[in-house]
């Protein structure tokens, strides 16, 4: 029995693989592309995408002829396992890079708070006349938020996506608010969010955001306001900084004039929305609706485990805090 459910396992295998092949086959007759290279192409991704990145490194070496693709999707595996070393050994061997090639490792970089090292990737790009699109401005304006005045490397971001017509692109403004936002430069976020071809929620609420994180909470409500007068649904990051806002003015009345807003957009059963709502309460001095709206969250993080807390504390009830903390940690 044992034996039987082997080769049927494996004529399934096979079988899948014929398939495969043949959908391969007729893709290459469309697209004119290198049967072997073509193949190997997809092997090597398919072994990557298993997480085998030995097997598909044997593979890719093995290839009789190799093209960029093969190139970008090794290097893009070893991005992915956290393999640099390699992912570096190979790209440095390469002659004529891509953007693609580029963006790929800048993205590692980006990703890991190695934004020195992002940037001084795009410094050699631009020298080696490749130009960056809009992947590769998404990648590196999340690390160009400091918070100093002259902002050198995002203003010269900035100007390279200008250059390449992809500031307007909404990922790349929305980027670009979120940047000016962090970096206390409101004139310039204004400029870049007004001149974006579709205002989405993610624009209004980095626009919020920055003010907000910046301690103008008055500034980001009047935003808030006027993101509802352009008919646009707000979403749990936007709830999420509004609340916050709101609970600096310790206003019960704003505060549960949100609520209602959140309860009728359906986002009442989000864990970051009941949080700040737990938190706003607490602020706001009504720890009845603070404990009320905790009990009601069907999940719970540490956030508003931590909002329940203070909110007993605030209350001078020091059982039910250490109560709550007790439920918390098991």
């Amino acid at each position: 029995m044992k034996r039987y459910c082997v080769r049927s396992t494996t004529l399934a295998t096979l079988q899948r693989l014929r398939f495969l092949q043949t959908r391969i086959d007729a893709r290459i007759i469309k697209t004119g592309f290198d049967t072997n290279t073509y193949r190997s192409n997809f092997i090597v991704e398919e072994l990557l995408r298993k997480g085998q990145v030995f097997a598909a490194r044997k593979v890719f070496d093995e290839m009789p002829q190799k093209n960029m693709v093969s190139t970008n999707t090794m290097i893009s595996g070893y991005v992915k396992s956290g393999d640099l070393s390699r992912a570096r050994e190979l790209f440095d061997a390469i002659v004529d890079r891509t953007v693609v090639t580029w963006t790929i490792l800048m993205g590692w970089y980006s990703g890991n708070n190695q934004f020195d090292e992002a940037f001084k990737l795009f410094r050699e790009m631009c020298r080696s006349c490749t130009l960056p699109d809009h992947v590769t401005f998404a990648t590196l304006l999340p690390g160009c938020n400091d918070a100093v005045p002259e902002n050198v490397m995002g203003r010269q971001v900035h100007c390279q996506a200008i250059v390449a017509t992809a500031d307007s692109i909404p990922h790349v403004g929305n980027s670009l608010v979120d940047m000016y936002a962090k970096c206390e430069m409101f004139e310039e976020r204004e400029f870049i969010f007004k001149r974006l071809s579709q205002q989405s929620v993610v624009s209004w609420t980095a626009l919020i955001s920055g003010y907000v994180q910046k301690g103008l909470h008055e500034a980001g409500l009047k935003f808030f306001t006027k993101m509802r007068g352009a008919n646009l649904r707000a979403d749990q990051s936007t709830f999420a900084t509004v609340l916050k806002a709101s609970a600096t003015f310790a206003s019960l009345l704003l505060g549960k004039q949100l609520h209602a807003f959140i309860i009728r957009s359906g986002n009442s059963d989000n864990v970051f929305s009941g949080s700040g709502l737990v938190d706003m309460y607490v602020k706001s001095g009504s720890i009845k609706d603070a404990v009320q709206v905790f009990k009601e969250m069907p999940d719970r993080n540490a956030v508003s485990w931590n909002a329940l807390i203070s909110a007993h504390a605030h209350n001078g009830d020091g059982e039910a805090a250490i109560g709550a903390f007790t439920d918390m940690i098991h």
